[in-house]
Parts: structure tokens; C-alpha cells; sequence
């Protein structure tokens, strides 16, 4: 049991450590390209996701409030970022897509990472 809590321990330091060096990543391609952590992390999100494309789907998939992701949203839109379109189905959905110019600023990120 205690050789399980020690291996569990050692995980949980190592997983703190790449969240550390994660976030130290995400805050230089932020500020490169003058954009917020929580911008780039739902630009990222809606890259790796692409059948994931709402608002809600990502405040769950980037741990962000609704509302919070809608500000957002409306920043990177009028940044031309993405674009929201409404669901021919249900007029409370928008789709979010990314725009070129976002796929060239991931791009570049995988490439300097």
C-alpha cells in the first residue's frame, strides 16, 4: 500500500510539473500573438476537437465558465479568429470555427514547440 502512494505521489509531482511548463508555453505563444491564455487554450481546444464545436463544449473541454468562453468568443470572432455560426436546428447553439489565420498561428506554435 505505501509503495502505491509513493508511486501515486511521484505521478502527481510529475503531472504539477507539466502543467508548469505547459502554462509557460501557452503564456509566451499568448503573448506573442497579444492574444489571453484562455483565447489560445479554446483556439487550441477547438483545433484538437473539431466535432466539439460550441461554446458549451468548450467551457467543459478547457474548464472555463460559459460565460467567460462567450467573452472570449466574441474576441477572437472580431479578431477574425473563428467564426460562430447558429445551428440551423437549434437558434441557442452557435458552431465555432476556426478561420485560416488562426490555423497559421497554431501551425507556427507546433513548430516552435
Amino acid at each position: 500500500m505505501k509503495h502505491l502512494l509513493d508511486s501515486t505521489l511521484v505521478l502527481l509531482r510529475a503531472l504539477q510539473l507539466g502543467q508548469r511548463q505547459l502554462d509557460i508555453l501557452l503564456d509566451r505563444a499568448a503573448r506573442k500573438w497579444q492574444l489571453s491564455v484562455s483565447e489560445l487554450r479554446i483556439l487550441l481546444f477547438l483545433s484538437g476537437s473539431p466535432d466539439r464545436d460550441t461554446a458549451t463544449d468548450a467551457a467543459n473541454g478547457c474548464g472555463m465558465s460559459k460565460a467567460s468562453v462567450s467573452g472570449n468568443v466574441l474576441k477572437l470572432a472580431t479578431r477574425g479568429l473563428l467564426t460562430a455560426d447558429m445551428d440551423l436546428k437549434d437558434r441557442r447553439l452557435q458552431h465555432l470555427t476556426l478561420t485560416a489565420v488562426s490555423y497559421t498561428h497554431l501551425r507556427a506554435h507546433e513548430t516552435e514547440a
